[in-house]
């Protein structure tokens, strides 16, 4: 059995992943209508579309790495499987043999998307607009995978 303070941990992580996930989900739909992004449009962004860009990044960063860093693993200690000094890669085996996420392979594609868009290089421009029209689309597999995550925990604790 869980003590208090795992079940308060879990909890807080939630709540934490809820916020990113709400934000996320805010700055996708105030610029779904610019993607897919092109060059032209992509320098034409006005200072409010930057922003939710930037809102759009942080918290997919911050989403995935909190899922990846601390949810993850706080879902197999409710199921008291304990993968603390686990690499990410056993952990989120685990999660599919357990048909808690689907594929491994989507998390990684996910991490792909996410090295793409941490690179701030003037002239890798092509390389960020083709990231971020990713982004866009991975977001919402980003979203799908931690309520999928959240709801299992959840249901547990």
């Amino acid at each position: 059995m869980l003590s208090e303070e795992n079940f308060d941990k879990i909890r807080n992580t939630i709540a934490a992943c809820d916020a990113h996930n709400a934000r996320m989900q805010t700055a996708l739909k105030k610029l779904s209508v610019l993607f897919p992004l092109t060059e032209i449009s992509f320098f034409d962004l006005s200072e409010d579309q930057v922003s939710y860009t930037d809102q759009l990044i942080l918290r997919f960063l911050k989403l995935q790495d909190l899922i990846g860093k601390k949810l993850c693993l706080q879902t197999l200690l409710i199921l008291q499987e304990d993968y603390t000094d686990r690499p990410i890669l056993d952990i989120l085996n685990r999660l599919e043999q357990l048909k808690i996420i689907d594929s491994v392979e989507s998390w990684i594609a996910l991490r792909e998307v996410r090295n793409l868009i941490t690179h701030d290089y003037p002239h890798l421009v092509g390389e960020l607009i083709e990231g971020l029209n990713q982004l866009s689309l991975k977001a919402v597999e980003l979203s799908d995978l931690y309520l999928k995550i959240r709801d299992y925990a959840v249901k547990r604790i």
